[in-house]
C-alpha cells in the first residue's frame, strides 16, 4: 500500500440506520474509535505510507469510511454516487 485517504472521526456517529450493521440505539464510543483511528494512523507513517487527510464536513458522520469515496485507478478518481440520501452531502467532500 502506498497511498491513502483518512478522514479523523471527529464527529463520527452513528445517527441513523441505512445498513444491517448499524443501530441508532448503539451509539460507538467516540474516544475509543479516535484512538483506533490514531493507532492506524500512526502505524502507516512508520510504514513509510503516504496519508491525504480529508477533514470531516457537517452533518456527515459516516464520512470517515473514506474506502467508500471512490474508486482509483492509476491516477484516475471516480467518486461514489451514494444511494442513501444521508451520505448524498459527502460526495462533493470528496471531490
Amino acid at each position: 500500500m502506498k497511498e491513502v485517504l483518512m478522514c479523523r472521526p471527529t464527529a463520527f456517529d452513528v445517527v441513523y440506520a441505512i445498513n444491517p450493521w448499524m443501530e441508532v440505539n448503539n451509539k460507538p464510543n467516540k474516544t475509543l474509535a479516535l484512538k483506533q483511528w490514531q493507532n492506524l494512523y500512526d502505524t502507516y507513517q512508520k510504514l513509510g505510507v503516504k496519508i491525504n487527510l480529508i477533514e470531516q464536513g457537517e452533518n456527515v458522520p459516516d464520512m470517515v469510511f473514506t474506502a467508500n469515496a471512490g474508486v482509483v485507478r492509476e491516477n484516475t478518481f471516480i467518486a461514489s454516487n451514494f444511494r442513501p440520501a444521508e451520505r448524498k452531502p459527502e460526495e462533493v467532500l470528496f471531490q
